[in-house]
C-alpha cells in the first residue's frame, strides 16, 4: 500500500516491511498519530506480479471524526425573546473532530414531548451562533 504525507507530497510505502511477500494480505491497518487528524491522506494499491505492476486509482481519506458535543445546549436571549419570538445562542463545541464544523440543525418540539424536528440547518457560510425563530 502506498499513502502520501497527508500535504498531497509522494507516495511512499507503508508498512513495508510488514506487507511485503505476503501475497494472501487482503487488508492492513495503518494507525495514525493524533497529530494527524485534520489531514486528508491519499492511498492506493499496487499490485505486483512476475510481468509487471498496476496501480489503482487514488482514495482519499479525511482523518477526522464526529465533532464532541456541545458543552450546553442553545440558550434564549432575554433581550430578543418574547410572546412571539425565540432567539437562542450556543457555543460551538470545544472539539471540532478534527475538521471544521459545517453546519448546525437546530431542533425544537412542541413543549410537550414529542419528536423533535429541524428548525432550520445553518449552512456554511452561514455557521451563526445564534436564530431566531418566530
Amino acid at each position: 500500500m502506498l499513502l502520501d504525507d497527508g500535504a498531497g507530497g509522494a507516495f511512499a510505502a507503508i508498512d513495508e516491511d510488514v506487507i511485503a511477500n505476503k501475497h494472501y494480505l487482503k487488508s492492513h491497518t495503518v494507525t495514525f498519530a493524533a497529530e494527524d487528524l485534520g489531514k486528508v491522506y491519499r492511498y492506493k494499491l499496487k499490485a505486483h506480479n512476475e510481468i509487471g505492476e498496476v496501480e489503482s486509482t487514488i482514495s482519499n481519506q479525511l482523518l477526522a471524526g464526529v465533532p464532541g458535543k456541545p458543552d450546553d445546549g442553545p440558550s434564549p436571549d432575554p433581550n430578543e425573546t418574547g410572546p412571539t419570538q425565540i432567539k437562542v445562542t450556543w457555543l460551538a463545541p470545544a472539539d471540532n473532530g478534527g475538521d471544521e464544523i459545517t453546519s448546525y440543525s437546530l431542533e425544537i418540539d412542541d413543549g410537550q414531548g414529542s419528536d423533535f424536528a429541524a428548525v432550520i440547518g445553518l449552512e456554511s457560510p452561514y455557521l451563526l451562533l445564534y436564530y431566531t425563530v418566530t
